[in-house]
């Protein structure tokens, strides 16, 4: 009776091994294919373009927009559309909506939503701007900058005049 007791204990553990190769040959076959299908996500995501639009936030995936723009793998690299140069002095209108920046190089940027997104505009100057300030209304504005640099608009920024 010994016997038979030992029988079905050996062929219990074959089971057991057998079944727990059997577990970890489908482990595995899931981990490389979880691999391969990442690894793949990763090669699309590598051949596409970045956002078009450097200075304004990608679409929400909530709309099929969204969907449709490209996964960034190096979405940091999009920003250097954004002024490497310092920045000297920002002012906004009183609403706190409105508000232009400037600084090196004849940099200006420009926000209509309280800084969320900056657009540049043309100075018409490659010389540093050092402060800017804008009318009450946000439509007249003025920077100065090194050597005597002033620059004007009369539009919001729109363009940008040189001062004699």
């Amino acid at each position: 009776m010994s016997e038979t007791g030992s029988g079905s204990r050996s062929s219990s553990s074959k089971k057991e091994v057998s079944f727990s190769r059997a577990v970890s040959g489908r482990m595995l076959a899931l981990a490389l294919l979880t691999f391969a299908a990442l690894y793949g996500l990763w090669l699309v995501a590598q051949s596409q373009a970045p956002y078009p639009y450097p200075f304004e936030p990608a679409p929400s995936l909530a709309t099929v927009e969204g969907w449709r723009w490209p996964i960034e793998d190096k979405a940091f690299l999009r920003n250097a559309a954004v002024p490497s140069t310092a920045l000297q002095s920002v002012v906004f209108t009183a609403d706190g909506q409105r508000g232009w920046a400037v600084g090196e190089g004849g940099t200006i940027v420009a926000t209509a939503d309280a800084g969320a997104t900056w657009k540049p505009q043309a100075s018409g100057t490659t010389n540093g701007l050092r402060s800017v300030t804008f009318s009450a209304d946000g439509q007249r504005g003025w920077a100065v900058g090194d050597g005597g640099t002033i620059v004007a608009t009369a539009d919001a920024g729109a363009t940008w005049k040189p001062q004699a």
